[in-house]
């Protein structure tokens, strides 16, 4: 079985630490770091099955959408020469993105 390898954006990382920070905010330390374990799990799951979510409208064609849970859209691209997918961003909660914000990473 391939497996690939993940690799996060800078504007990925910036959108977890953002996450981070709001979550301990409205609940606690703990709670945030545990979520955002979850989420970087949900994300290394990808490894092993990279072209789940699906591709969107809107978006540039190698990137693919899928939710975690009920507030965050995952933006990655996958690569198969590579064997690397990328993850892009995170979108909280009903952000929406454009192609525009997209092209600036």
């Amino acid at each position: 079985m391939k497996t690939y390898r993940i690799r996060y954006s800078r504007a990925a990382l910036r959108d977890i630490h953002q996450l981070l920070a709001h979550i301990t905010a409205e609940s606690s330390s703990r709670i945030a770091q545990n979520y955002i374990g979850r989420l970087r799990e949900f994300c290394s799951d990808l490894s092993i099955a990279p072209h789940r979510g699906e591709q969107r409208e809107g978006l540039p064609h190698s990137y693919r959408s899928i939710g975690f849970g009920h507030r965050i859209s995952v933006v990655f691209s996958v690569s198969d020469s590579e064997s690397l997918v990328r993850i892009i961003r995170f979108y909280y909660a009903g952000e929406n993105w454009t192609e525009d914000d997209l092209s600036l990473l």
